[in-house]
């Protein structure tokens, strides 16, 4: 944790500080709409990071933080785009567990830089000399 609050991943192989990765490529990274013609609010889902995390998404250049007040909820989905097909495609409505993508701030506000660390990867015990 930073001073700001931030929870940072740390890899263990290489000791370096990294944004929590979403299970997505960037090509698969969806935006979910509830309107049929993907206007209106704009839903990030499925595996999310926790409150305080930064993490990235898609092809975006940006780090996201999401907020302590931007709860998951339970949406139907009537309309998704992606990084690799921008046009919207309307869809038989569809569940997800998701969050506003407004709640995320990109680091702009205000900006998020990567913490260092005061050691060198790897961090396994039996290496160390």
């Amino acid at each position: 944790m930073d001073a700001a609050g931030l929870w940072w991943p740390v890899s263990v192989e290489t000791g370096q500080v990294n944004g929590y990765a979403l299970n997505y490529g960037p090509a698969d990274a969806t935006y979910y709409f509830t309107s049929t013609d993907c206007t209106g609010t704009e839903y990030l889902g499925g595996s999310l990071p926790p409150p305080r995390m930064p993490f990235d998404y898609g092809q975006e250049t940006v780090l996201r933080v999401r907020q302590d007040a931007a709860a998951l909820q339970q949406i139907i989905y009537r309309s998704t785009r992606t990084w690799a097909a921008p046009a919207c495609r309307a869809t038989l409505p569809g569940g997800i567990v998701a969050m506003v993508l407004d709640s995320s701030k990109a680091p702009q506000d205000p900006a998020l830089h990567f913490p260092v660390l005061p050691t060198n990867g790897p961090l396994h015990m039996e290496r160390l000399q």
